[in-house]
């Protein structure tokens, strides 16, 4: 029979290894397109690093088709991608992908954040910036960032 130190510690083992120990990467393209993953953080990933291993891995599982992109930044997914809508002479829509870190936009490149803890999150999200004669807005979803 156990005693009550050796009850403790196991319970604490059990504790800990059923805790989440994954980075969640979330992607939202036009309204419906949304892919997830949870990835293991390493000591030396940044948002950028996490990002490309999660899009070869929707890749291999056919979630999706292409991607074109860095550490450095996301240029595009399927056919999402850095786009312009001229709506007048004055005024545009520019579109591309934006993310944030745990609910944080960043002025930061990808590659430049590291995540610290395994119940980070990373959400890429399509988006515009508004331009009317200056730009007026940035990042801007497409689709809502939550449902």
């Amino acid at each position: 029979m156990l005693k009550l130190p050796a009850l403790l510690v196991l319970a604490i083992t059990v504790f800990a290894t059923t805790q989440a120990h994954a980075v969640s990467l979330e992607f939202r393209g036009k309204p419906g397109q949304v892919w997830k993953v949870e990835l293991p953080l390493q000591a030396t990933d940044t948002v950028g690093s996490l990002t490309i291993r999660a899009l070869d891995q929707f890749k291999a599982q056919g979630k999706i088709q292409k991607y074109n992109g860095y550490e450095s930044g996301l240029v595009s997914v399927n056919d999402l991608g850095n786009d312009t809508e001229v709506i007048s002479d004055t005024v545009m829509k520019a579109y591309g992908w934006c993310f944030d870190l745990n609910g944080v936009e960043s002025n930061k490149m990808p590659d430049q954040i590291r995540p610290s803890k395994n119940t980070d999150k990373v959400l890429w999200y399509w988006a515009y910036a508004y331009y009317d004669r200056e730009w007026k807005q940035m990042c801007v979803p497409v689709a809502p960032k939550k449902n």
